[in-house]
């Protein structure tokens, strides 16, 4: 019945880390208490302190996951550093293809003017 029970426990445990509940919602937190009732018993019916395996694995569990949203939101904040600068960059190119554009299109009327004052000139002569 013990050994069962640690069974079920551990398989509580691992549904709720890879967040595959059966009796809780998905996303619901990893406590002591929501393996038991994951276990479809209620807390009053399990003493987890019979189960010191059980309770280590739990507070790994949950140091491992705080570890993986630490290391996810610094890896988020990256990903924005490099977007942002990505950006930035994108935004002093096009900045700078427009003055190139810009400079283009002056000397293109320039050389309208010109070639209109050649014709001229050969109407003239």
């Amino acid at each position: 019945m013990i050994s069962d029970l640690r069974q079920q426990l551990i398989e509580a445990l691992d549904r709720l880390v890879t967040n595959k509940p059966i009796y809780l919602d998905k996303g619901a937190a990893l406590t002591a208490a929501n393996v038991i009732r994951e276990t479809g018993r209620t807390i009053d019916q399990v003493k987890l302190s019979r189960f010191p395996t059980v309770q280590a694995r739990i507070k790994e569990e949950k140091a491992l996951l705080l570890a993986r949203r630490h290391l996810d939101k610094e890896a988020c904040k990256r990903t924005k550093r490099s977007l942002r600068k990505s950006l930035f960059d994108a935004q002093a190119q096009r900045d700078h293809l427009a003055c190139i554009v810009e400079a283009q299109n002056e000397y293109l009327l320039e050389l309208l003017d010109r070639l209109e004052r050649l014709e001229k000139m050969n109407r003239h002569y």
